[in-house]
């Protein structure tokens, strides 16, 4: 964060230094259990497949116990399988959650604009159309 005020002697420019562009990406993977965290690690680079088979082999593996369920997103950095292969190497269970499908979010312009509301009792009602249909009205 910068400041944006600061104090210097009347008439004379202030002049502090700013931090900027350093533009690099920390990444926590962690794994957590019905206790809390079990272990974690991070690494300054964006994870991929083998970021994650690393930690899953140097950091996991030697946390995990016979029976242990390791349930992981729908990454492609997890459905590796030699990282599912060394989870099940040390008597454990890997699943990878199944994709979900996310309904669109709607505009929020259109929810902000003050609109008139449908008058809907201009509609025709199909239900009954139908029902005069089948009574013989």
């Amino acid at each position: 964060m910068t400041h944006l005020r600061g104090r210097a002697l009347r008439g004379q420019r202030l002049v502090v230094k700013v931090p900027h562009g350093h533009w690099q990406t920390t990444t926590l993977i962690a794994a957590l259990g019905i206790d809390g965290i079990v272990c974690s690690t991070t690494v300054n680079a964006a994870v991929n497949g083998d970021v994650f088979e690393a930690f899953v082999k140097q950091v996991l593996i030697p946390h995990l116990r016979p029976g242990d369920t390791m349930v992981m997103h729908n990454l492609s950095s997890h459905k590796r399988a030699n990282t599912i292969r060394a989870i099940e190497a040390a008597g454990s269970r890997g699943r990878v959650l199944a994709a979900v499908l996310t309904r669109p979010q709607p505009d929020r312009k259109s929810i902000q604009q003050d609109q008139e509301p449908p008058a809907f009792a201009d509609l025709p009602n199909p239900r009954a159309t139908v029902v005069e249909d089948a009574v013989g009205s």
